[in-house]
């Protein structure tokens, strides 16, 4: 059986610890400014990481599984995997048309709700309705606050 609370778990420290890099060495007034560049990389080490625990949490947790409900399970699995992939490509092209830094930030939390909205299961499973909802409105309440000692 798929355990939520590891899945949680690994998501939310891989976001929770990105994100508390790239706020930390973000804005004029950075607690780690020459480190930008390695805050990314570590935030994308810990999102690769949580992919391949779930992969494997989930992999392990449906073995034998036939039917509609492999079918509905591996079409769930390649959706995400796809549109997570697809958000680096697609923020780092408004980079390409001037897009600031600061946009970009807000790209990130923003679309990787929208994501998580419009890849959950139907509407018979609301759960996932308030978590892609939460996840870019969080985004926006800390773009919105800047970086630290109210640098942006």
């Amino acid at each position: 059986m798929v355990d939520e609370r590891r899945l949680y778990l690994a998501w939310g420290s891989a976001w929770l610890v990105g994100f508390l890099g790239l706020w930390a060495s973000s804005g004029s007034e950075a607690l780690f400014p020459a480190v930008r560049a390695g805050a990314f990389g570590v935030f994308f080490l810990l999102l690769a990481a949580a992919s391949v625990f779930t992969a494997v949490h989930i992999a392990r947790a449906t073995r034998g599984v036939q039917g509609v409900s492999a079918t509905t399970g591996l079409m769930y699995g390649w959706s995400w995997g796809v549109s997570f992939a697809a958000l680096p490509v697609l923020i780092y092209s408004t980079k390409r048309v001037g897009a600031s830094v600061a946009t970009m930030d807000l790209l990130w939390t923003t679309l990787a709700g929208d994501l998580r909205r419009l890849v959950s299961p139907g509407p018979h499973r609301l759960p996932g309705l308030p978590r892609g909802v939460a996840v870019p409105a969080r985004g926006q309440r800390a773009f919105r606050a800047g970086g630290p000692r109210g640098g942006s």
